[in-house]
C-alpha cells in the first residue's frame, strides 16, 4: 500500500521552527479510516508499505547567502548546514524517512538567462 502527503511549509530562513509545527499539525491532522489497522501503536506511517512526503517544505541552509556562494565556488559541501538533514538525523522529523543522496548544486533563482545566483536585492 502506498500513502502520499503533499504540504507546503513555512518559508524564510529563520521559521525552521513553524516548519516542525507544520509537519507535526499536518500529521495529527491526517484524515484516514479509524479502521486502519497499525502495525504499531502510534506509527502511522509504518502501516504502509511505502510513504511519500512532497511538496514545499521550505528547509534551508544555514549558512549566509555570500557563505553558501563562496563554499559552492570553492567546490566545499554545503549539506552539514541543511536544516532538513539535520533535523532528521536528529529524529526531530520525518522519523523513518528516508532522503535520496543529493548529488546536484543547491538550487535557486538565477539572473535570468545566466547560471549566476539572482543578484537582485533582497
Amino acid at each position: 500500500s502506498f500513502m502520499f502527503v503533499n504540504s507546503h511549509l513555512t518559508a524564510h530562513q529563520e521559521n525552521v521552527k513553524d516548519r516542525v509545527k507544520d509537519l507535526k499539525k499536518i500529521y495529527a491532522m491526517l484524515n484516514l479510516p479509524k479502521t486502519l489497522p497499525l502495525k504499531k501503536k502510534h506509527e502511522l506511517f509504518d502501516s504502509y508499505d511505502c510513504c511519500f512526503w512532497c511538496g514545499d517544505l521550505n528547509f534551508r541552509l544555514e549558512q549566509t547567502r555570500e557563505e553558501i556562494i563562496r563554499d559552492i565556488d570553492d567546490g566545499v559541501s554545503v549539506l552539514e548546514t541543511d536544516q532538513l538533514g539535520w533535523l532528521m538525523s536528529k529524529g526531530t522529523i520525518f522519523r523513518g524517512f528516508k532522503e535520496h543522496s543529493i548529488s546536484f548544486r543547491p538550487t535557486y533563482k538565477y539572473d535570468p538567462g545566466t547560471d549566476k545566483f539572482d543578484t537582485s536585492s533582497k
